[in-house]
């Protein structure tokens, strides 16, 4: 019987379908209607689901002029604009959230378990991002953040979806490597380390203070 336990295993990435896919499109297509009504207004009838208080009833028909046309196609261009962003936020937010818990919670557990390196290696990443319950739909961005170029490449090689290694480092770069994409793992682990009280009195002698 084998000794690794279930929650041991490494547990591979696959991408989740994109479940915003739906209001994108929808979003899409009636911010492209606003943008026609604007540019070429017409006169047209538009169905209102809801009479209101004042006109009883489940809906009605509204016939409008070209220039309130322009009207109903300003709403439909925010409207759609709106749709498009909240289709895709909560991607974003999950993905960000992702990505901060490698940097500052990922990282001192490899160090802690490896101890400092330039790279580790992608099986103990993945073990790692299981085994401390972190997201494992945007793993591809631990391995890209600690992980060497060409055990990423060596990784994705075979994989349907091809993802850029240095596309994938672009967050971390900006936000903590003035847009320099080649940091290693080491810098990472230094940069999310907690600055003990003893590193902090020597930095302030160091600063003159």
């Amino acid at each position: 019987m084998s000794a690794t336990t279930e929650s041991d295993q490494i547990v591979r990435f696959a991408p989740k379908p994109y479940k915003g896919i739906a209001g994108i499109v929808i979003g899409s297509l009636i911010t492209l209607a606003g943008v026609w009504l604007i540019a070429f207004p017409i006169s047209t009838v538009f169905f209102h689901p809801s009479g209101g208080e004042d006109i009883p009833g489940p809906g009605f028909l509204e016939r409008v002029t070209p220039e309130s046309s322009r009207v109903y196609g300003a709403a439909a261009l925010i409207f759609g604009s709106w749709l498009i962003w909240f289709s895709r936020w909560p991607r974003w937010g999950k993905r960000n959230a992702a990505i901060e818990d490698y940097v500052w919670g990922l990282s001192q557990e490899l160090g802690r378990r490896f101890g400092l390196r330039n790279f580790y290696s992608v099986k103990d990443v993945t073990k790692l991002v299981h085994i401390c319950g972190y997201r494992m739909e945007f793993v591809a961005y631990a391995h890209a953040i600690f992980c060497s170029r060409s055990d990423f490449d060596e990784e994705y090689r075979l994989r349907k979806e091809k993802l850029a290694y240095y596309e994938l480092r672009d967050v971390v770069a900006r936000r903590h490597f003035a847009d320099a994409r080649e940091f290693d793992a080491a810098s990472v682990v230094r940069l999310a380390r907690p600055r003990s009280e003893e590193d902090h009195e020597r930095w302030i002698g160091a600063a003159g203070w």
